[in-house]
């Protein structure tokens, strides 16, 4: 419709409270002392998000900036990583955010880094943010770590091309550099849930980076 017939969705009646949450996810929300009720495109979306039977499905979601779109997925994520989830011994990542910008990464990366830490449990999820612009070794680090020691990471948000990026590094001849190179594609191939997989994602040619740490994506 036109834009002068425009009018804004009436505010949310509900609190957090009832969309579904886990007990830990709602701690964390009550941590941030501005997230009183949801915005109406969560008050929407979480529900369908965390319902039981919601583990594959596919939810596209539009609102304007400022609506709150990153705790949609945010708070759905890590609810679902916590209640349906477990958490493996192979140093998997558990879930992967992929961002087209440096700065859009870096925001969603700060949400989700700061959720979990307020989570209400023992052990707190884990959240790396991979993008241009810092030192690509230190991010190959944390996933040859998770490797190594079977922990798994929970929260991957990466700019496309430096994902890539980090894992075609230790291309080489030396077994050592292949047998981690093979390592990190394991850990980080989500095809065994019927996801996009590594070889998908490379197959999109989305190794492409520029100066700001923005990703070239392919037209689809």
């Amino acid at each position: 419709g036109s834009i002068d017939n425009y009018t804004e969705p009436p505010p949310s009646s509900s609190s957090f409270d009832t969309l579904g949450l886990c007990p830990q996810v709602l701690t964390a929300v009550r941590s941030q002392r501005d997230w009183k009720i949801p915005t109406p495109i969560q008050e929407l979306a979480i529900p369908q998000l965390v319902a039981d039977d919601s583990s594959y499905q596919s939810v596209w979601v539009e609102a304007a900036t400022g609506e709150g779109k990153t705790l949609v997925f945010g708070l759905s994520l890590l609810h679902n990583l916590l209640v349906n989830s477990p958490r493996s011994k192979n140093g998997k990542v558990r879930s992967l955010v992929l961002c087209p910008t440096r700065e859009l990464a870096t925001q969603i990366g700060s949400v989700l880094q700061n959720l979990a830490f307020n989570l209400s449990i023992q052990r707190p999820r884990h959240v790396a943010v991979f993008h241009g612009g810092v030192r690509r070794e230190d991010q190959i680090a944390q996933l040859a770590w998770c490797a190594r020691s079977g922990k798994d990471l929970d929260v991957l948000v990466a700019t496309p091309g430096r994902l890539v990026d980090v894992l075609k590094f230790y291309k080489g001849d030396d077994a050592t550099d292949a047998a981690l190179e093979q390592r990190l594609l394991t850990a980080l191939d989500a095809s065994e849930h019927d996801n996009l997989s590594l070889e998908q994602i490379q197959e999109l040619q989305l190794d492409r980076e520029d100066d700001e740490g923005r990703a070239s994506l392919p037209s689809l």
